[in-house]
C-alpha cells in the first residue's frame, strides 16, 4: 500500500508531491502527520467560522396579504422587528461574495 507521500515506494516528497499534482509538498507531510495522529477522521474536512445564516423573524398575526400589518403589531413585536431590519441590514453591508 502506498502511503499518500509515496514514502512506501521510494519517493521523495516533492516526487510524490508531482505525482499526485499537489502544489506543496509540505502539506503531504501535514496530511501523513494528521493520519498518524488520528486516523482517516483526521483528515476529514472541517468547517471554520461562524454560520452565516440569519435567524427568520417571528410573525404572529398574518393578514390577507400574508404580512401583520404595521398597526397590529405591538411596540415589542415593532421594536423586534427593527431590530431585526436593522442586523440584516449591518449583515448585508459587511457581505462579501
Amino acid at each position: 500500500m502506498m502511503s499518500a507521500s509515496g514514502y512506501q515506494d521510494g519517493l521523495s516528497p516533492r516526487q510524490a508531491a508531482a505525482l499526485f499534482d499537489i502544489r506543496g509538498a509540505d502539506c503531504l507531510s501535514d496530511w501523513e502527520r494528521q493520519y498518524e495522529r488520528g486516523g482517516i477522521e483526521a483528515l476529514a474536512p472541517r468547517r471554520s467560522g461562524k454560520s452565516r445564516s440569519m435567524p427568520e423573524p417571528a410573525i404572529t398575526d398574518i393578514g390577507t396579504d400574508g404580512l401583520q400589518s404595521d398597526e397590529a403589531k405591538s411596540r415589542e413585536e415593532l421594536a423586534a422587528e427593527l431590530a431585526y431590519l436593522r442586523m440584516e441590514n449591518a449583515y448585508l453591508k459587511n457581505w462579501r461574495p
